[in-house]
C-alpha cells in the first residue's frame, strides 16, 4: 500500500556514540543525543518577510521564547520584537513558529524537562535581498568528544503501521538500564506526539521502541564495575512526504 506520508525513523544515535562525559550513574546518565542539541531547532517553518518591511527595507530581530513539549513543539510561546515598530514581524512568526519542533531538552529521569528555551530571528537585507536567520540564544552545553557506547544493534523500531495510516509521528523517549556486562535490565519508553495524548495510542509507538532497544547491545562497563548504568536514548517518528 502507497501511504501518502512515508514513515521515517530518526534514531539519537550517531555512529554509536555517547557522551564521554556522562558517567551513565542514575543521576548522570548517559546521552546518546548530543545535549549540544538541547532547545535548537529540528525543523523550522520559515515565515514570510512582511512586504510592507521590504518596500521600507525594515530590519528586525524577535526573540522567540516558549517550553519545549515532549513532542518538541513548543509551548506558552513569547515573542519580544527589538521596537513596537516590529509588529509585522511578530505577525508572521506567530503564523509559523507553532509548526516549529526543537530538541527537547531531558533531566536525569530521561524525561522532558520542560525547558525554556529561546531563538532569535533576524530579518534583515543582505545586499538587496531580504533574508531571514534563526540562531539559539542559550548557555553552551560543555561536550567533550564523544566515545564508543553502543557495541551494535540488529533492530531498530518499526513504524507502528495503525500511526502511518493516520499520519500520526511522534517522539519516544527511554530510559534503558544496563548491567556491567552490556545487557539491557529494564527499559522504560514514554511516547509524546502532537496528535493524542492518549496512553493506549502511544503505546502503539512505545512497544517497538522497547522491543528493538532491549534487543542492543552496549560496551561492558569497566572492569570492577557491580552497578548497573542508564542511558537515555530518543527515537523520532516522523512522516515524509
Amino acid at each position: 500500500m502507497n501511504f501518502r506520508k512515508l514513515p521515517w525513523l530518526a534514531v539519537a544515535l550517531h555512529c554509536g556514540v555517547a557522551i564521554a562525559q556522562d558517567s551513565g550513574t542514575p543521576d548522570r546518565p548517559i546521552h546518546l543525543r548530543d545535549p549540544q542539541l538541547w532547545g535548537t531547532p529540528s525543523r523550522v517553518v520559515e515565515p514570510s518577510y512582511p512586504q510592507e518591511a521590504i518596500a521600507r527595507r525594515q530590519s528586525a530581530v524577535v526573540e522567540i521564547e516558549g517550553g519545549v513539549l515532549g513532542s518538541g513543539v513548543l509551548a506558552d510561546i513569547a515573542y519580544r520584537p527589538d521596537s513596537p515598530a516590529s509588529s509585522a514581524f511578530v505577525a508572521a512568526l506567530q503564523e509559523v513558529v507553532p509548526k516549529w519542533q526543537f530538541y527537547t531538552p531531558v533531566g536525569n529521569d530521561c524525561m522532558p524537562a520542560r525547558e525554556r528555551v529561546t531563538a532569535r530571528v533576524s530579518f534583515e537585507f543582505v545586499g538587496d535581498s531580504p533574508k531571514i536567520f534563526v540562531t539559539r540564544v542559550r548557555p553552551e552545553r560543555s561536550t567533550p568528544p564523544p566515545s564508543k557506547f553502543v557495541a551494535g544493534y540488529d533492530l531498530t523500531p518499526n513504524f507502528p503501521r495503525s500511526m502511518a495510516l493516520r499520519g500520526w509521528d511522534a517522539r519516544v523517549y527511554s530510559r534503558v538500564e544496563i548491567d556491567p556486562a552490556g545487557r539491557v535490565v529494564d527499559i522504560n519508553a514514554v511516547a509524546y506526539s502532537r496528535y493524542t495524548r492518549k496512553p493506549i495510542e502511544l503505546a502503539e509507538f512505545e512497544k517497538p521502541v522497547e522491543f528493538a532497544l532491549g534487543s542492543w547491545r552496549y560496551a561492558p562497563a569497566p572492569e570492577g564495575t557491580k552497578s548497573s548504568r542508564f542511558a537515555c536514548i530518543d527515537i523520532d517518528y516522523k512522516l515524509r512526504g
